[in-house]
């Protein structure tokens, strides 16, 4: 369990984790904007993380159940 003291920009969330995956190990990442999210599960993809978006549409109960069967890394969400 990792809580940070400060609230760093979405993308240095995003480069620590594919920085060291291992260390993070599945991670669910709260960022501010739809926007944000999407973006950080593309990058991350890209970097080979297998990584999914929970937001407020249907796709949700998916990727947490993925999430919740370790098939997804790092499941990203927003407050928006």
């Amino acid at each position: 369990h990792f809580a940070l003291d400060t609230a760093p920009e979405p993308e240095e969330l995003v480069t620590a984790v594919i920085a060291e995956p291992d260390r993070w190990g599945q991670t669910l990442l709260f960022l501010p904007t739809v926007l944000e999210v999407e973006a950080s599960v593309v990058r991350m993809r890209r970097a080979g993380i297998p990584a999914a978006p929970a937001l407020g549409d249907r796709s949700r109960e998916t990727a947490t159940a993925a999430f919740a069967a370790g098939s997804v890394q790092v499941l990203a969400t927003c407050h928006a």
